[in-house]
């Protein structure tokens, strides 16, 4: 069977609203972040591919990715089930069961929009700023400072057969390597080090080169949870996000 069939995408094209808040504005008050992060260190190898072998619904299972990375950081990981994944991605998405056509993806900004006001599997976010995927110290600070961070990719269709996601080799020009060739994908990345990240996709990690990730994410939100830094202590980095946390809940207001 054609592997792909297995590997299904379901980003849909991004959305911008002004409205949106920017990691931007807080960066100059991070601490630096660490050469390198791996925050599935704790988790179970098998992340289970939360329908997205066989639904578009990548932008939701994201999400629940990121909650098992969170909460296995603590020491009891919680794993969403599909039957609620399947039911936010019929909200978010519009999917319908009895009519297959309908199974057309998502908007990332929707599908965050929808766990911070209303939740996956009765788990939600306090708030989510756009991160710039393009700018490798932002991606790095908000792995390092929010447990990971979800990202919007232009899937080049030469990727469903790399080992790694790299760019073309040099002096290679091939199609296969164009952004979107093979369509949008959301992914939950929670790891970085100089070489590259490693997201979390098809129930398992995928490690990416820094060009690849450059080439081909298209927009990064970074959610804010208490199941990563609870409000009255600090996160798994050993940072005190309180003031950020009250920043943000005064500008969402």
């Amino acid at each position: 069977m054609n592997q792909m069939a297995h590997r299904r995408l379901g980003r849909k094209p991004r959305r911008f609203d002004r409205r949106t808040l920017r990691l931007a504005d807080y960066v100059k008050t991070w601490p630096a972040p660490a050469p390198a992060r791996d925050w599935t260190d704790k988790a179970a190898p098998d992340w289970g591919k939360m329908q997205n072998d066989r639904l578009g619904d990548c932008a939701i299972a994201g999400p629940a990715h990121a909650v098992q990375c969170w909460t296995s950081q603590r020491g009891a990981e919680v794993t969403i089930g599909d039957g609620d994944v399947v039911s936010a991605y019929r909200v978010v998405g519009g999917y319908d069961p009895a009519r297959p056509e309908t199974d057309t993806g998502c908007v990332m900004l929707d599908a965050m929009n929808y766990w911070r006001q209303t939740g996956i599997g009765g788990h939600k976010i306090e708030a989510f700023v756009s991160v710039d995927p393009r700018n490798k110290l932002e991606v790095e600070g908000a792995i390092n400072l929010f447990g990971g961070v979800l990202l919007g990719l232009e899937m080049p269709l030469a990727a469903h057969t790399q080992t790694v996601w790299d760019v073309a080799p040099p002096g290679v020009h091939d199609d296969s390597y164009k952004p979107n060739s093979w369509g949008g994908h959301a992914v939950f990345c929670p790891v970085y080090s100089r070489v590259g990240i490693g997201v979390i996709t098809w129930g398992a990690l995928k490690l990416a080169t820094w060009e690849w990730e450059m080439t081909y994410a298209e927009e990064a939100y970074a959610a804010l949870s208490t199941e990563w830094a609870p409000p009255d202590g600090t996160a798994p980095n050993g940072f005190n996000l309180e003031q950020l946390r009250a920043d943000l809940a005064a500008i969402g207001e």
